[in-house]
């Protein structure tokens, strides 16, 4: 078979043109067009090229996906499949991520907005990490945390100044401190990650390099401030 485009999942033998190894014609006797295509082997296919690639570099990683992308429940599933974790900004996304059967300690949840039931949700069902935007949510979590005697760990996004955005937290002096005192006086939750988001479709290495030094430094002022 020929590939069109030098697409794999695309070929071509004679007149018969096929989508990874289906004939074309069986999916239009069954549709109306227009129709769109996901094809599993092709999700299977990138996971196992993502992981090939980091997994070479690093001793000690997990994997997430991000549901905003697409949480159609078919492809989430197969996405489950291959043991990676989910991360969610909404409760229908966290319902979902549970009912296909992601185990809860391999779930991030977090967004700019963070309402009390989806935190609730989120405690009630020991979810990895909490990741928050904002200070002020802190109080929120730990209140609702405290209630159910639970201890939660929350990863900080932090603020990467990029392109003068608002989101995540800047760790300035009257921010460090506010931190500080916060987690003085909230015993039910841990500080244990933070999150730089740098840019959206990341492709080229210097973009990486970047981002790495946004967490490098932020972790540095955390370290002088006695926030391991």
């Amino acid at each position: 078979m020929k590939y069109i485009a030098g697409n794999p999942y695309l070929k071509k033998e004679k007149d018969k043109f096929f989508v990874d190894s289906v004939p074309i014609n069986t999916f239009l006797k069954e549709s109306q067009t227009p129709f769109m295509l996901v094809l599993e082997n092709r999700i299977r296919d990138n996971i196992n090229n993502f992981r090939n690639v980091f997994n070479s570099q690093f001793n000690n990683i997990k994997y997430f996906y991000s549901y905003k992308a697409n949480y159609l429940s078919e492809i989430c599933n197969i996405i489950c499949s291959e043991g990676i974790g989910a991360e969610i900004v909404s409760l229908p996304e966290l319902k979902l991520a549970l009912k296909i059967g992601v185990p809860p300690d391999e779930i991030l949840v977090g967004g700019p907005y963070m309402p009390k039931i989806l935190i609730e949700k989120c405690i009630e069902t020991k979810v990895k990490e909490l990741i928050v935007y904002n200070l002020n949510d802190l109080n929120r979590i730990n209140q609702i945390a405290e209630s159910s005697n639970h201890l939660q760990n929350i990863c900080i996004r932090v603020n990467s100044q990029k392109y003068n955005s608002k989101l995540g937290i800047v760790l300035n002096d009257k921010n460090l401190t506010k931190l500080k005192n916060l987690i003085k006086t909230c015993k039910n939750i841990k500080v244990s990650t933070i999150l730089s988001h740098y840019t959206t479709q990341m492709n080229n290495t210097e973009q990486f390099k970047k981002n790495i030094a946004v967490l490098v430094q932020n972790l540095k002022k955390l370290e002088e401030n006695g926030i391991n």
